[in-house]
């Protein structure tokens, strides 16, 4: 028997300059208005965004933003 080869696919990702690999980026869901992060750290933009827009659509206008943050950068 062969064992077959893995591959790992990541979606967002930026590669770190210094060891080569990619680090997986983050988003959070930050409140213009007072700069406090809300809620959780999302792996994906899609749901972040989703989580944005919904408290967005009650306020009336665009209060939260969605904001990347890199591994590198967390560090």
């Amino acid at each position: 028997m062969t064992v077959a080869s893995r591959c790992l696919i990541v979606t967002s990702s930026k590669t770190n300059n210094t060891q080569g690999m990619a680090a997986m980026t983050t988003y959070v869901i930050i409140d213009i208005q007072t700069k406090a992060q809300v809620g959780k750290v999302y792996t994906e933009r899609k749901r972040a965004s989703a989580q944005a827009n919904r408290p967005d659509m009650k306020y009336g206008a665009i209060r939260y933003v969605v904001k990347s943050i890199y591994a590198d950068e967390a560090n």
